[in-house]
């Protein structure tokens, strides 16, 4: 876009008139031939219409078009540097100053931020103040659709204890909490990786794996096995990962083995010891 037709048309996206926009600097004749193009202003011109119209003078010479855009190409080597240093809540504030709605990023910046700055008012006591910002840490964790998961969590629970010291959990949505912490540290993983036979899976393929591994630990080797060799047929579908297939060989193998069908054993040896190598490849 053109400098005249950039400025045409942020003064019409303000409700400004030419007279208006001109003001006292330059007549409304001038103004109209800037914006046709036929005319080019001086710095002085362009620093008094870029002041009438609410932007930086270097932004009507860019060439962008979007003056968040610009904005943000500005500020965001300070934004980074803020951000790495944990001075949170003055990279918050600068987030907040650039113009219009939050993309992605800068929604992702300020929810993180705003997690950041209100668990330091909930260390010193300021639970007025950790409030707002983890009220907010939510609703901009809401805005991106970057995971935030972590974010979610944290500022519940923070929000629970700033919001009611004495009863935290009267207000506190634990099923809210819960869904977003499991997500956010992969507890499910742990879980099975760690062997938790009690863990509520939403995975119905591992929830099965340990009901398998209870049996086995009862010595009911034949039991496991009808249960291992039906989670077998599930290899290829979307989500089986190749560590879930490592797994379930080994006690495949284990249980043939128990039953002395070394033969079998011997296979799922074979398909684990493979995968290993793949693994290490």
């Amino acid at each position: 876009m053109e400098l005249g037709e950039k400025i045409k048309a942020l003064r019409k996206a303000r409700g400004l008139t030419q007279a208006q926009l001109a003001g006292e600097h330059i007549t409304r004749n001038m103004l109209c031939e800037i914006e046709k193009g036929k005319a080019s202003p001086s710095l002085d011109t362009l620093s008094a219409i870029a002041e009438g119209l609410s932007v930086p003078a270097a932004f009507l010479l860019d060439a962008g078009e979007d003056l968040f855009g610009y904005a943000k190409r500005e500020a965001m080597a300070q934004i980074r540097k803020l951000y790495l240093a944990g001075e949170y809540g003055a990279c918050f504030r600068l987030c907040e100053t650039l113009p219009g709605e939050p993309d992605d990023e800068i929604a992702f910046l300020l929810s993180h931020c705003a997690l950041g700055e209100g668990r330091r008012a909930f260390y010193r006591g300021n639970m007025e103040t950790a409030l707002v910002y983890f009220t907010e840490a939510l609703e901009y964790a809401a805005k991106t659709s970057y995971p935030t998961e972590d974010i979610n969590a944290s500022a519940s629970l923070y929000s629970a204890l700033a919001g009611n010291v004495s009863s935290p959990r009267r207000d506190f949505n634990e099923a809210f909490y819960l869904k977003n912490a499991d997500l956010a540290t992969e507890n499910e993983l742990y879980a099975y990786v760690t062997d938790k036979t009690d863990f509520p899976y939403s995975n119905p393929l591992l929830s099965e794996h340990q009901a398998a591994k209870a049996l086995m630990k009862e010595r009911r080797y034949h039991d496991a096995l009808a249960k291992l060799s039906a989670l077998e047929n599930h290899k290829g579908e979307d989500g089986v990962s190749a560590y879930f297939l490592f797994r379930l060989y080994s006690d495949m193998e284990i249980c043939y083995r128990e039953e002395q069908d070394f033969e079998r054993a011997y296979k799922y040896s074979t398909k684990r010891i493979t995968l290993l190598s793949a693994f290490q490849s």
